[in-house]
């Protein structure tokens, strides 16, 4: 299954808000009299923290994690947009405990 490269609508909805957010930033920055150069960092910083937090929510949310069963066996594996048979192959190895390393 071919990954898409259209934005998913948490991603999208996380950058329109950063972009607003942004925009009042610099309005407000400007009505102070910052500098055009300051004005333009902060709203790179506010559009890429945006990003980001979209990223890892979209992330947060459409991800498996498995966790081996064995108490002390600290083997996690996250499986994320990837395809049905690879997210058993992957829940099956993080809860084979046989299939771990052992602890040095």
């Amino acid at each position: 299954m071919p990954k898409s490269k259209m934005p998913r609508p948490v991603e999208a909805a996380t950058v329109v808000v950063a972009a607003v957010w942004a925009a009042y930033i610099a309005r407000d920055l400007a009505d102070h009299g910052v500098g055009p150069l300051v004005i333009l960092s902060v709203i790179l910083a506010v559009l890429s923290a945006g990003v980001g937090v979209g990223i890892r929510f979209e992330q947060a949310t459409h991800s498996e994690l498995f966790v081996c069963p064995e108490p002390g066996c600290g083997v996690e594996i996250r499986a994320t947009n990837q395809p049905d048979e690879r997210v058993a192959r992957l829940k099956e190895l993080a809860t084979d405990h046989s299939q771990h390393p052992a602890k040095a």
